[in-house]
């Protein structure tokens, strides 16, 4: 959209109207928008710096262990006395 326009060649209210409708659309807040066109206005261009994630979370426990754990469980509920102990 910055090239689109010639953002650098806009007077100041067309530029406002631009960053208006840019934080509209991307959901960017106004001071990452200003960073943003700052380097576009530094570079010429923008550079994602940002990695999406693309794997979630490392898991920790393997179904394997879920199963186990599922079972000691249910074994303390049946068996152990309530915890904590009342007064």
């Amino acid at each position: 959209m910055l090239s689109r326009f010639d953002y650098r060649r806009l007077a100041r209210p067309d530029k406002g109207l631009i960053r208006v409708y840019l934080a509209h659309t991307s959901g960017y807040s106004r001071a990452q928008l200003a960073r943003l066109i700052r380097q576009y206005l530094d570079c010429g261009r923008l550079a994602q710096r940002y990695a999406t994630p693309q794997a979630g979370f490392a898991r920790t426990y393997t179904d394997a262990d879920v199963r186990l754990l599922s079972e000691i469980d249910a074994h303390c509920t049946a068996h152990c006395p309530a915890w904590p102990p009342r007064n």
